[in-house]
């Protein structure tokens, strides 16, 4: 699944700058919830799995003509190692081959883990909801709906046209996972995801979020499959005047040094940091360029100095 990210890596930046003095990427402690054991089912309300919505042996999820087709994260705090943590707000598009999907619930794992019988799930539902019957706007360029409202409750339905783009109503925090492929390549891997709708307008009285509600109608009514992110999650690294690239003058620290040439993804071995708009200005994760260590990296601190450390001279 690796190979479908590498396609969609943005271009990257050399860093040829000269040093900053402090580095002020930290990952944020602030999480979106914190799940327990997935059984017995009643926690709610909270984080929940599949498994957690009555079925504790998992749902065997066949009706595979509905899912989440795009989850695009926007990065509140980075992944600074694998394992670690990175706050992200997802926006989500979701597809369907069905007329109408009722009582729409979404489903992320959280810990690298499985949407469908893991311990770690971020669950929601399509809000706010229009007026029963109206049009509302579920492809608003927002992701704020009012989403399609066909049962008269608070959880938003899907239809096969024009489908809804969402956002998710908080931040969720994430695990840094990056085993594939073998040994890593500086990318959190693909996260698994689920979706599950009730079979009619009145099956479920879906009003928010419980390990109940919503739930598969039955144990078919849903579908699961890991998705890739896009753009995807990189894993950053604090830097200090070691892990510069060539260029830099030795006992500078002069602000007026900062030069950033543009770096394809393929361009050699660097200290590289994500310019997503490809303008030649660097993005900026706590109010200084993110240094992604990826494939291809060059580690070569200078004598004295280590590698990766967020500080000058360290």
């Amino acid at each position: 699944m690796k190979m479908s990210l590498r396609g969609k890596k943005r271009s990257l930046l050399a860093a040829s700058a000269i040093m900053l003095a402090v580095l002020a990427l930290s990952v944020g402690a602030t999480a979106a919830f914190a799940q327990g054991s997935p059984n017995p089912q009643q926690q709610g309300p909270g984080q929940f799995c599949i498994d957690d919505s009555g079925y504790p042996s998992g749902a065997n999820c066949t009706a595979g003509d509905t899912r989440i087709a795009t989850l695009s994260p926007s990065i509140q705090s980075a992944c600074l190692t694998v394992g670690g943590t990175a706050t992200v707000l997802f926006d989500a598009t979701i597809e369907t081959n069905a007329q109408t999907r009722w009582d729409m619930g979404l489903y992320v794992a959280t810990d690298g883990g499985n949407a469908e019988i893991g311990n770690s799930c971020y669950k929601t539902v399509l809000q706010p909801v229009a007026a029963k019957d109206a049009a509302g706007n579920p492809t608003n360029p927002a992701g704020t709906g009012p989403f399609k409202n066909e049962d008269g409750d608070t959880c938003g339905e899907v239809n096969s046209t024009p489908g809804a783009f969402f956002k998710f109503l908080q931040p969720l925090t994430i695990t840094c996972v990056d085993n594939f492929p073998a040994g890593g390549d500086g990318v959190v891997d693909d996260i698994s995801t689920c979706v599950s709708w009730g079979q009619n307008a009145n099956e479920l009285v879906c009003n928010g979020v419980t390990a109940l509600m919503p739930r598969p109608g039955t144990t078919s009514k849903c579908s699961c499959e890991p998705i890739a992110f896009d753009p995807p999650i990189l894993i950053y690294k604090g830097y200090d005047f070691g892990d510069l690239p060539q260029g830099v003058v030795a006992g500078s620290n002069c602000p007026t040094d900062f030069n950033y040439p543009t770096l394809d993804a393929n361009g050699g071995p660097k200290h590289a940091i994500q310019d997503v708009d490809n303008n030649g200005i660097p993005n900026l994760q706590g109010g200084v360029p993110a240094i992604w260590l990826g494939t291809n990296v060059d580690h070569s601190p200078a004598p004295g100095e280590t590698d990766g450390q967020p500080s000058f001279g360290a």
